[in-house]
């Protein structure tokens, strides 16, 4: 380290390796599992490296639309750069080159320039005529959106020292906008950081876009067609469906991290850890009899997603058809139990599946009189609301839907996190875990799940356990009636 530079904030053993990495490089992939802290390495790069040129730089930040207010917030925390949020403003009045304009202008200055993936595309792209067939070969004309060189030329103009994509597994595909856009900014800016937990997830295919806009071809080659033909085979009968080979494979494998660090959670050793625990109720009498009933219906078991969510609303003492509260519930006095040992001392997250759950929990809330807040798709600022649960130390709780609350925001301010219903996605499970256990956290964090005795509940949360979709595993009647009796064994 040059001598006068510290760290804002300590980082994470694990967080100074990629850091020391990182500035090696002037383009880097940094490859850490959610919520490990790959934001606050950018930073720390960046203020590194403003450290060595003894003057202030420009970074912009391409990220997702909920993740923007993080960053301003990490920016803050670990920097004392300025961060701007290229934003418009929320004036409907305003035509589309107007919000545009309120873009560039937001863009001048030094520090962080934080803008989503839709935003950045508004910018720099243009309705471009594009003929298409229909039907008896008759040729239609639609705008597509295409790249702007006129605005990309501008964009590079105002000379950025540093790109840094989050979530950058949203260029994986060259025929995507997104990578094309990106692709063109990165060769005007020296500098480039690629941050995402899951870089290739299951094909290696995606790998070649995110290290060409790191090193311009250097490892992988500099034409996508070559790193495919070289590597993979195509096995589709219907259409393409590429194949890595065993010797491209190897091959891969063997650059996979010239220019890349990988650290996933289970390698992580100085974060606190989770604590995961279950709290088990039997259903109500009416709840009993109406799942058994639905059970014993013939042909229940087609469409298994579909049928499992009614099987799991019961379980949580709704039915979202009928829009029916069941008057006894065993889950929701379970979950009033815990709140009451709990919510006094520590900040609560509970995630829901269901609006109707959402309903009967915030009907809780108030009867227990805890100031709480809630992200869902009726909330209109999520950000206000997610900060005022940090910052209001008399909001206890918040509750969330993984779709508005599950990623990409910052909910450590709790200690607790509560499942009062799951899905079977392990994704969207994982995700909504990150929120709470993230960051500078110095405690350990307990996860809650509500499971109903004998029920789907039970066999769901068998299979997240295992990183397994338990749905795309019991699909035949048989497997299907243990899996509602929560006696399915995932293999």
């Amino acid at each position: 380290m040059p001598k006068g530079f510290r760290f804002k904030l300590r980082p994470w053993d694990h967080q100074l390796a990629a850091f020391v990495a990182t500035i090696s490089e002037p383009g880097f992939n940094i490859w850490l599992d959610l919520g490990t802290g790959k934001t606050k390495v950018a930073i720390d790069t960046v203020r590194f490296s403003q450290h060595c040129h003894n003057r202030k730089l420009r970074a912009l930040v391409v990220c997702l639309s909920s993740a923007v207010g993080n960053w301003i917030d990490e920016v803050k925390l670990n920097s004392d750069s300025r961060a701007t949020a290229v934003r418009p403003p929320d004036d409907n009045s305003l035509s589309g080159q107007q919000h545009n304009e309120c873009r560039w202008k937001l863009l001048e200055g030094n520090g962080f320039f934080v803008i989503n993936y839709e935003s950045l595309q508004r910018l720099l792209t243009y309705p471009k005529p594009h003929r298409v067939k229909i039907v008896n070969d008759e040729q239609k004309v639609i705008n597509k959106l295409a790249p702007d060189p006129d605005a990309m030329h501008r964009l590079c103009k105002l000379g950025f020292d540093f790109l840094i994509i989050d979530e950058a597994h949203k260029i994986k595909n060259t025929d995507s906008l997104n990578y094309k856009i990106i692709a063109r900014i990165a060769r005007e800016v020296p500098d480039r950081m690629l941050l995402t937990g899951t870089p290739y997830g299951r094909s290696l295919l995606g790998i070649w876009s995110q290290y060409f806009v790191v090193d311009f071809g250097e490892t992988f080659g500099r034409r996508f067609s070559d790193f495919r033909s070289a590597h993979f085979v195509d096995k589709g009968y219907f259409g393409p469906d590429w194949k890595v080979t065993k010797e491209g494979r190897k091959k891969i494998e063997a650059k996979l991290f010239n220019k890349a660090l990988r650290y996933s959670e289970a390698e992580i050793k100085d974060m606190p850890p989770k604590v995961y625990r279950v709290l088990s109720f039997n259903l109500s009498a009416e709840q009993r009899s109406q799942y058994d009933d639905a059970e014993n219906r013939e042909g229940e078991y087609s469409f298994l997603e579909n049928r499992g969510m009614l099987f799991r609303q019961i379980c949580s003492g709704i039915v979202v058809s009928t829009d029916y509260i069941f008057s006894d519930n065993p889950k929701l006095k379970l979950l009033q139990d815990l709140l009451e040992s709990v919510a006094d001392e520590h900040k609560v997250v509970i995630f829901h599946q269901f609006t109707l759950e959402a309903k009967i929990i915030l009907k809780l809330l108030k009867k227990m009189k805890l100031k709480h807040c809630v992200l869902n798709g009726s909330t209109k600022d999520k950000y206000a609301e997610y900060k005022r649960f940090e910052k209001d130390e008399s909001s206890r709780v918040m509750l969330a839907h993984p779709l508005s609350g599950g990623a990409s925001i910052n909910l450590n301010v709790a200690r607790y996190c509560v499942f009062f219903s799951n899905d079977h996605s392990p994704i969207n499970r994982s995700q909504c875990e990150k929120r709470i256990h993230r960051g500078d956290i110095k405690d350990s964090r307990f996860y809650y799940d509500l499971l109903a005795n004998n029920s789907v509940e039970v066999s769901i949360h068998r299979a997240l356990k295992k990183d397994i979709d338990l749905f795309s595993k019991a699909m035949d009647k048989k497997r299907w009636r243990s899996v509602l009796k929560g006696e399915y064994e995932v293999q």
